[in-house]
């Protein structure tokens, strides 16, 4: 977290799909919550103080931290090249009004194969 000090940890959880996220306040040692993604996460974020930005296979979810026992929201479905198998996120931006996103990724012509 860029202001407080707030962890988020992805990991995988044997027989689950996809990955979960555990976000931990560090000062009070409080479990903020915790998210079972329904695929992979291939980035994460934080956008705001208390606002998380993940990153899945096929959505774009934002997770609302300041508000006790919520889960993520998806904003988007991922579509056309953002979809498309090989291509890696590289970054992730909002307005200061949340009301726009930008996802940004590369990809080659061969998936990754040669640079």
């Amino acid at each position: 977290n860029p202001i407080d000090n707030i962890i988020a940890l992805k990991g995988v959880t044997e027989g689950q799909p996809g990955h979960f996220v555990q976000v931990f306040n560090l000062d009070t040692k409080e479990k903020l919550g915790v998210y079972q993604a329904p695929d992979s996460i291939v980035f994460w974020k934080w956008i705001g103080n208390r606002m998380l930005a993940i990153v899945c296979e096929k959505d774009v979810y934002h997770w609302n931290l300041a508000t006790q026992s919520s889960v993520p929201e998806k904003i988007f479905t991922r579509a056309g090249k953002l979809a498309e198998a090989g291509v890696q996120v590289i970054s992730y931006s909002t307005n200061s009004q949340v009301s726009w996103c930008l996802l940004t990724v590369i990809s080659t012509a061969d998936q990754g194969k040669t640079i």
